[in-house]
């Protein structure tokens, strides 16, 4: 009996099923490195972006509203994250690492380099315009999306944080 050829999988499947991949083997870095993994990606974001308010912390991110609250909730319980005054808005603040994130932050870095060093190995050179794709491919779809990311079970496919 001849084998049928398995047609590719459309675009959106294979990215999301890539994500989910990527993201178990990072966690697993994170997970050697004493990092719980809910926190590195909201934490490194946060710091990239930093002083932030949420909102636009949640329009860098792309997740709902509720997700990121949580994990800034998390992060500032675990004395990762302060909330301060906003000097432009009396009425919002803004988001900023704390001293004890240095720590995390360097794990996450190297869980992250961790993560390259072991796709290199299998041939998936990511400094080579991947990342550069990846950035394009993540403006042009920030750009296409009307209106805030969905709240509820469709949630659950906006990422690893």
């Amino acid at each position: 009996m001849t084998r049928r050829a398995t047609p590719p999988l459309p675009f959106t499947l294979n990215i999301a099923i890539t994500n989910a991949w990527v993201s178990q083997l990072f966690d697993q870095e994170l997970e050697k490195r004493g990092i719980a993994p809910f926190q590195s990606g909201t934490l490194m974001m946060l710091h990239r972006h930093q002083p932030v308010t949420p909102s636009d912390l949640q329009a860098v991110m792309g997740v709902p509203s509720t997700t990121l609250r949580n994990r800034v909730n998390e992060l500032v319980a675990a004395g990762l994250v302060e909330r301060v005054p906003n000097p432009q808005d009396g009425r919002s603040h803004l988001l900023r690492t704390t001293s004890a994130a240095q720590d995390v932050l360097k794990a996450s870095a190297a869980a992250a380099r961790q993560v390259q060093r072991m796709l290199a190995k299998r041939g998936i050179d990511v400094e080579d315009g991947l990342v550069a794709r990846l950035d394009d491919l993540r403006a042009a779809t920030k750009d296409l999306v009307t209106g805030p990311p969905p709240s509820g079970r469709g949630s659950l496919t906006t990422g690893p944080w």
